[in-house]
């Protein structure tokens, strides 16, 4: 999970996924039981994340509260609706794209990037400003291209919105 809570000082702009292409060799010939024994945890956490792939973070805690006043209950007020109202729009993205609707394209991505700046996913509304500019340009090549990384991201910013709601419910 890419869920991001650090001082705002301290914030990662990018997260590891461990999992995606994480090649075994980095470890090879040693045991797990060995090599957690015998190599300390950033020598580990290195080996790691040479091989891990680079993620945006998709949700920054601090810097939503900060945009809210710090108010916690007005946070989670916002992410509740977020995690309603956003799948909807990601659907009408979807449909215009579908229907080559760039009118319909270019307000859904703009409505959900005014949503996704508001918890300090800063990559995915990079994204949308760029989906709606090309609607606007009536690329939907371009489009194409970009709409598998915008739905990953906005999968994970639904699953990290889910957990922030259910800790702090």
């Amino acid at each position: 999970m890419l869920l991001q809570s650090l001082p705002p000082d301290l914030t990662i702009h990018h997260g590891f996924n461990f999992g995606s292409q994480l090649n075994q060799q980095s470890l090879a010939g040693l045991s797990p039981h060995h090599t957690i024994r015998h190599r300390s945890q950033a020598e580990i956490l290195e080996a790691v994340a040479e091989q891990a792939e680079v993620r945006p973070v998709v949700f920054n805690r601090q810097q939503a509260l900060a945009r809210l006043g710090g108010l916690e209950e007005l946070l989670r007020d916002v992410l509740q609706v977020m995690s309603v109202e956003s799948p909807k729009l990601h659907a009408q993205i979807n449909t215009a794209f579908a229907d080559r609707d760039s009118i319909g394209l270019k307000r859904a991505a703009h409505t959900l990037m005014g949503s996704a700046s508001i918890v300090g996913a800063s990559d995915l509304v990079t994204r949308l400003r760029q989906v709606e500019a090309w609607a606007v340009a009536s690329n939907f090549e371009a489009i194409a291209d970009e709409l598998p990384e915008i739905d990953r991201q906005f999968h994970a910013l639904i699953c990290c919105l889910d957990d922030e709601l259910m800790a702090h419910a």
